[in-house]
């Protein structure tokens, strides 16, 4: 939502078809690097919007250079290079997609320790630190945060607590949080024992409206810790009774919650105390329960192979309704624009979002580097390709459709998936372990169940009927 906003307003302050490149390098870039780059354009929107819209090179690489020595003044070196090497990379893609012209005068990467101190000396012109948005940090956040809402004493104490700590930030965060709660129920608060008693409940009960189960259990630690502290230094009274931490969650849960296989009872509660008694029914009963939710799951398997089946049949004709010859034979993978305007540009990214066959030229340009795609690799001249994983599903397969296939044929042939995972599908029908497909369209498996010492054939008849008319089983898994 932040990063929406904030790319809401460069909008309006670039140049329209800039703003688009821009944008869609960011999108290609994983989170952490979107994050990035947008505060810094946001940071520095005023030293970059009048060179980028006029396309002026020589006055962006000078900005750069003051925006280099900036970052060398105020963060340490692997921050201040992470950052300016991150803002430079999205430069160059602008000079090799043809935004500005290449200018031996652009600065070059920040690799260097030595490099880093002589830029940290340089002096940057009052007019431009005037144009920097400079945005509090969040140790002065805190500390002036702190300073208003407490005693001085208090504050001081709180101050030298988080400043032991190696990781500042993870004790910093939840007492900012705690302080600003409490302060809005009392100014006061540190004056009433059963207040801070009270804030702390409410403070731990709401971390799990928005955290998982073991950061909230580490921010309230984090939080209680820091109260005992003061009441150790006599800065608050000896009468808070501190609530205990919310449980952790252990792997056990985690597997147990998310495993549809596996049942839960409230052993507590009289009615299932009563009816599981007896033991005969109870496993009973377990067994049922087992069996339907085995049932829901195979259910949700088939569904998902047959639905993906459909979808990668689909991609022939989305193929056809694109543009892939023409952009394929395009070095720069371009196409033709439909208009006799001069003072517009003739050539157009096919992969742009406000393209009309923006979808289509994805799915078709996938589908040629399908070899580059298996690989993880980058796809050339085309940043809007990368990182695309809800367009592989018109590729083939999967690991969603994989691991539901998987399920519908362990559970068909009754053998555990670590024999099938050592069958070999490149064979000639003979040997321990192997699947092979016949004329007829029978499919024969054989694999060694290891425990059982012993190896075991399954085969299944073929049919005529299309395999996207089918129910999904083991035989149109393999065949797909």
């Amino acid at each position: 939502m932040y990063s929406d906003k904030n790319l809401e307003y460069l909008s309006t302050v670039i140049d329209r078809i800039i703003f688009d490149v821009i944008t869609a390098y960011i999108r290609s870039q994983r989170k952490e690097i979107q994050r990035k780059l947008i505060q810094i354009f946001c940071t520095f929107i005023e030293l970059l919007r009048q060179p980028i819209n006029s396309r002026n090179t020589t006055q962006l690489a000078e900005n750069l250079e003051y925006i280099r020595s900036y970052f060398c003044d105020k963060h340490t070196y692997n921050t201040a290079e992470s950052k300016y090497n991150t803002l430079l990379a999205l430069i160059k893609y602008l000079i090799k997609q043809g935004i500005f012209a290449k200018s031996p005068s652009m600065p070059k990467r920040l690799s260097k320790t030595g490099e880093y101190d002589l830029y940290k000396r340089d002096i940057i012109p009052i007019s431009v630190l005037k144009k920097i948005k400079v945005y509090p940090s969040a140790k002065e956040i805190f500390d002036n945060t702190i300073d208003k809402l407490c005693p001085p004493e208090i504050a001081k104490r709180l101050k030298e607590h988080v400043n032991t700590f190696k990781n500042k930030k993870h004790h910093r965060a939840p007492i900012l949080q705690f302080i600003l709660q409490i302060s809005a129920e009392n100014p006061e608060w540190y004056n009433h024992p059963k207040i801070i008693q009270g804030g702390l409940l409410k403070f731990r009960n709401s971390l799990l409206n928005s955290k998982q189960r073991n950061t909230s259990y580490g921010n309230y630690q984090n939080v209680k810790n820091s109260i005992e502290v003061l009441i150790e230094h006599h800065l608050l009274s000896s009468e808070i009774e501190l609530p205990g931490n919310l449980r952790r969650c252990t792997n056990a849960a985690k597997i147990r919650d998310s495993n549809p296989i596996i049942s839960e009872f409230n052993i507590y509660e009289d009615h299932n105390r009563l009816k599981f008694r007896n033991s005969q029914e109870f496993l009973k009963d377990l067994e049922n329960d087992i069996r339907e939710n085995l049932n829901i799951l195979i259910t949700e398997a088939a569904t998902i192979i047959q639905e993906s089946y459909k979808i990668f049949l689909s991609k022939k004709e989305i193929v056809k309704k694109s543009q892939q010859q023409e952009f394929i034979n395009h070095p720069r993978m371009r196409v033709q624009r439909n208009t006799n305007q001069k003072t517009v540009k003739k050539e157009l990214n096919p992969f742009y979002s406000t393209h009309p066959l923006c979808f289509e030229n994805k799915v078709a340009a996938l589908d040629h580097f399908l070899e580059l795609v298996a690989h993880k690799k980058e796809i050339p001249n085309s940043a809007q390709l990368n990182g695309k994983p809800e367009l592989y599903k018109y590729l083939g397969l999967t690991p969603l459709v994989a691991s539901a296939m998987q399920i519908v044929i362990v559970e068909e042939l009754g053998i555990n998936p670590h024999s099938l995972y050592n069958i070999k599908v490149n064979s000639d029908g003979h040997g321990l372990e192997y699947v092979k497909e016949t004329d007829q369209g029978d499919v024969r498996l054989k694999a060694i169940k290891p425990r059982a010492r012993m190896a075991r054939t399954m085969q299944a008849n073929g049919t005529l009927v299309r395999l996207s008319e089918q129910e999904a089983c083991m035989l149109n898994c393999v065949q797909i």
